[in-house]
């Protein structure tokens, strides 16, 4: 099962705002209120302007089955994915994961990832993928330091 990450374009709007409105996404979520549309419609605009965030469409045999985003600050790259709720359970998480370590092109030194205590999904995702796991709280931090710095 290979995935294919392709650059997210202003037609992916409404597909992405359906998977942030997930009832698991939502519960998984740091901020589990509902997103109207008018509110991912600023957001989703401002985030696809922004030369510091890069959001992608995960396929699976030309099929899009999930999302990640990269926000650069500083040298870090900032993580946030989603896997549409047909295709979980399948270990799509993981290999999202993984292929972000090899086409994220940025000038990042590293990745990292937040995720809420109870969601062990995610959790194992993240492990499964080589990152490190750091225990903050109610957060888990994961973190991939494979980046060098480009020059």
């Amino acid at each position: 099962m290979k995935v294919v990450l392709k650059k997210a374009q202003k037609s992916d709007c409404k597909l992405l705002f359906d998977w942030a409105n997930d009832e698991d996404v939502r519960n998984n979520a740091f901020n589990p209120k509902k997103i109207e549309y008018a509110e991912h419609l600023k957001w989703f605009n401002q985030k696809i302007e922004d030369k510091n965030v890069s959001i992608f469409i995960v396929y699976l045999e030309d099929k899009p089955v999930g999302q990640i985003r990269i926000e650069k600050k500083n040298k870090i790259g900032v993580i946030s994915y989603s896997v549409d709720n047909e295709h979980r359970g399948i270990g799509i998480g993981t290999k999202i994961l993984k292929q972000i370590k090899v086409s994220f092109d940025k000038r990042i030194c590293s990745i990292e990832g937040y995720v809420k205590i109870d969601n062990l999904a995610s959790r194992r995702a993240f492990v499964k993928a080589g990152y490190k796991e750091k225990i903050e709280g109610d957060v888990v931090k994961y973190s991939c330091e494979m980046f060098e710095e480009k020059r």
